[in-house]
């Protein structure tokens, strides 16, 4: 039962993550009076905790399962939400607000839909060997230490960097390449149709 009438507040992580990730964003919100939910998506979790079928399905996810997913997450809200996504999770939430209403978007370095381009060295070396991985639409992507270091956290303390790295899970190579070729098509995956 909502106490107020601000908008429920959806919290969409990024790759190699799950809603863990966002939980200090979480706790900002709930502290201004929000209702919060941090979706995780289908099959994310910490590398630790996944298991051969986890693994398996994941690798077989497509960003328009994560929408899918996200779409059966919120209708039941009464009202519009706030959707707020983080890199991945910034690009689902524009896909999402291609779909539903939605009563603010909020995105938090995202990942940038089709015909953006936005592929540069940086995300290159962030991605490193996860490119060579063949057939990437059939297996997983993952972290290195070195590429949270150098581009997912580069500005936190190494022990920072260090927790990142170890609670980071597995991507679905599938998403890896269709964000990738993003930047190079027109894919009806990955495109945000403009007046969002």
């Amino acid at each position: 039962m909502k106490l107020n009438n601000k908008a429920t507040v959806i919290l969409l992580h990024g790759m190699w993550s799950d809603a863990e990730s966002l939980v200090e964003v979480k706790r900002a919100f709930e502290g201004a009076g929000y209702m919060v939910q941090s979706l995780t998506l289908p099959n994310h979790c910490p590398r630790d905790d996944h298991t051969g079928a986890s693994r398996a399905a994941l690798a077989k996810c497509t960003l328009q399962d994560y929408v899918q997913f996200v779409l059966e997450n919120i209708q039941y809200l009464e009202a519009p939400p706030i959707l707020v996504g983080h890199s991945m999770g910034g690009l689902i939430a524009q896909l999402m607000a291609e779909r539903v209403e939605c009563k603010r978007l909020v995105l938090l370095s995202t990942a940038a839909p089709a015909g953006i381009y936005s592929l540069s060295f940086s995300v290159f070396k962030t991605l490193g060997r996860n490119l060579f991985r063949f057939p990437l639409w059939r297996k997983l992507t993952g972290l290195t230490l070195s590429s949270v270091q150098y581009g997912i956290a580069n500005s936190q303390d190494r022990s920072q960097q260090q927790c990142i790295y170890e609670r980071s899970g597995y991507e679905s190579g599938m998403v890896t390449l269709q964000m990738s070729l993003a930047a190079f098509t027109n894919s009806s995956g990955v495109i945000v149709k403009s007046g969002v």
